[in-house]
C-alpha cells in the first residue's frame, strides 16, 4: 500500500502545481545539457547507447526548469536501428500501464534508465524507466516506488529517434540518464556502428530540444570511435 499512497501524494502535489503556475516559463539563466556515448567504438560493429540530458534554470521560481515536449535524436550518418533484432512487445498501450514490466517479454527489454521530475513547487522525485522493443517503436515505461506513472513511445525510424514524453501536468524534467545495450540475434543487431571512422575520430548525434512554450534549440553530443 505505501505504493499507493505515494502515488497519491504525487497526483495531489501535481494538481497543486498546475493550479498554482501552469506551464514553467524559462528565465535567461536556463540551461540544457545533452551527452550521448556509443558503447562500442568498433566502425560497423553491433553497439548500444547512453544518453544523458539535463535542464536546469537557476532564475525561475523554486528554480524550475521549462518542459520538455519532444526531443529528436539524429545519429551519425550510417548508424542503423533494425527492431526486429530481439523479441518485441505486442501489449497495448492500456495493457503496459495496467501490469507494468510484466506486461512484455523480458526477451524485449531493451533498456533501463533514470529520470529526476520537479513539481513547479519545486519538490524532485527520482523515477525508475524500463524500456522494451517494438516494431519501429521503443516502449518507455516510467515508475515510482514500482508502480507504473506513465507509458508512452517513442518512434525509431533510419537513424533518428523520437521521442515525446508523457509527462503529468506541472512536471518538468531535470535529468533523463538512459543505457540501451548491446541486442543481436543471428546476423541482425538492434544498433549497429557507422561503417567509418572520421577523420576526427569521433560520431556526432545531434538532440533537438523542443519545450512546451513553443522554444526549440539544438544540441549536439561527439562519441569517440576507432578507425579499422
Amino acid at each position: 500500500m505505501r505504493w499507493l499512497l505515494r502515488i497519491a501524494v504525487v497526483s495531489v502535489v501535481a494538481a497543486i502545481a498546475v493550479a498554482a503556475a501552469g506551464v514553467a516559463l524559462a528565465s535567461p539563466r536556463f540551461s540544457a545539457t545533452f551527452a550521448l556515448t556509443y558503447l562500442s567504438r568498433a566502425p560497423g560493429a553491433p553497439s548500444g547507447q547512453v544518453p544523458l540530458m539535463t535542464w536546469t534554470d537557476s532564475g525561475a521560481p523554486a528554480e524550475v526548469p521549462k518542459a520538455i515536449k519532444r526531443i529528436e535524436l539524429t545519429f551519425h550518418p550510417g548508424t542503423r536501428f533494425d527492431t526486429s533484432a530481439l523479441a518485441r512487445c505486442h501489449a497495448s498501450d492500456a495493457v503496459v500501464k495496467s501490469k507494468g514490466a510484466s506486461a512484455c517479454p523480458r526477451a524485449s527489454r531493451l533498456g533501463t534508465g533514470h529520470t529526476t521530475g520537479v513539481f513547479s513547487s519545486g519538490n524532485e522525485f527520482v523515477t525508475d524507466v524500463t524500456l522494451f522493443n517494438a516494431r519501429g517503436e521503443i516502449i518507455v515505461l516510467v515508475t515510482l516506488d514500482g508502480a507504473p506513472i506513465t507509458e508512452f513511445r517513442d518512434r525509431v525510424q533510419g537513424r533518428t529517434i523520437e521521442i515525446e514524453p508523457a509527462l503529468p501536468d506541472g512536471v518538468s524534467l531535470k535529468r533523463l540518464k538512459l543505457r540501451i545495450g548491446l541486442h543481436s540475434k543471428g546476423r541482425r543487431t538492434y544498433m549497429r556502428n557507422p561503417p567509418t571512422c572520421p577523420p576526427k575520430r569521433k560520431w556526432t548525434t545531434v538532440a533537438k530540444f523542443t519545450y512546451l512554450d513553443g522554444s526549440a534549440e539544438t544540441l549536439r553530443s561527439a562519441s569517440p570511435c576507432r578507425p579499422r
